[in-house]
């Protein structure tokens, strides 16, 4: 006899895993980027207090990255969730 194919449940339970996986990965990713923040700031503290304009401009320059991707970051489940 041919076995079937339970169509409800196709990954066999890789679905559960998947999504751990990806919230694990989802929270270390913010979590260093606000890491990144914090470092960034703190170079641009720095360099404000030593008068040095290489280490402002680099600073704040990694300040906006950071923060553009973690809303980058923060925006895609929203936008998953809403289609």
């Amino acid at each position: 006899m041919i076995p079937t194919y339970n169509i409800e449940n196709l990954t066999g339970g890789l679905d559960i895993m998947f999504q751990n996986v990806m919230r694990i990965g989802f929270t270390i990713t913010i979590i260093l980027l606000a890491i990144w923040i914090i470092v960034s700031l703190l170079i641009w503290l720095f360099g404000a207090k030593k008068k040095s304009e290489k280490a402002i401009k680099f600073g704040i320059k990694n300040f906006i990255i950071s923060l553009v991707l973690i809303i980058i970051i923060l925006a895609i489940p929203i936008l998953f969730n809403m289609f």
